[in-house]
């Protein structure tokens, strides 16, 4: 099958949510030092059982200095998110949904490989659910980045005649979440190209036209 990218939306996630507040200019160092801090935490001990003092005990930064930098721990782990996932970049579409959308799961199911992420990605859904305002964000900087990527394939799929017009993007962005979130979320197999492509295939069955 014929690896297909998508369109180069940069960046894919939204610019980090952070607080800023008058003073001195922050530090990079201790931004890197707090994001790497967080996400090895998460490796070592779980997204559940980590803290912020452990975060800024981790980073050799005051309890302060981490609250300047995010509100709250949603925030902290969006950004963990941002950063480690900012340089994912996807080329155009070319027409092919199949190969679009397991293109594009490939690449991300890359990422949770080499970075761990998918963890924080699992445990910020599932925070989400008790929080109308963390439902909110999670939906505005992680997700909805994610759709427009997938509109685009639908979009141009359409062009090509190989999507009904009457096809809504949403709804596959959201059939395609549905299988993937399930299996992240009931830990119930691997996340690599094999289930992109099965993945992309099941979508893909109902688009065509009639």
């Amino acid at each position: 099958m014929q690896t297909a990218t998508v369109p180069a939306l940069e960046p894919v996630l939204p610019a980090r949510e952070s607080v800023r507040r008058p003073g001195r200019p922050r530090s990079r160092a201790a931004d890197r030092a707090i994001l790497d801090a967080a996400l090895s935490l998460v490796r070592e001990t779980g997204y559940r059982a980590v803290t912020i003092e452990a975060v800024a005990a981790r980073a050799g930064v005051g309890r302060p200095t981490l609250y300047r930098r995010y509100a709250d721990r949603t925030a902290l782990f969006i950004a963990v998110y941002d950063r480690f996932a900012a340089d994912e970049r996807f080329d155009p579409p070319t027409g092919d949904p199949e190969a679009d959308i397991a293109a594009l799961l490939t690449r991300l199911f890359e990422l949770f490989e080499r970075t761990g992420l998918v963890a924080v990605l699992a445990g910020l859904v599932v925070d989400a659910q008790a929080s109308p305002e963390e439902r909110t964000r999670l939906l505005a900087r992680l997700v909805e980045p994610r759709r427009r990527i997938v509109g685009a394939i639908v979009a141009a799929a359409r062009r090509r005649g190989r999507v009904r017009r009457d096809v809504s993007a949403d709804a596959v962005a959201d059939h395609v979440a549905a299988i993937v979130w399930f299996r992240i979320l009931a830990g119930g197999g691997t996340l690599d190209a094999a289930f992109a492509a099965e993945t992309a295939a099941l979508v893909v069955r109902g688009l065509a036209p009639r």
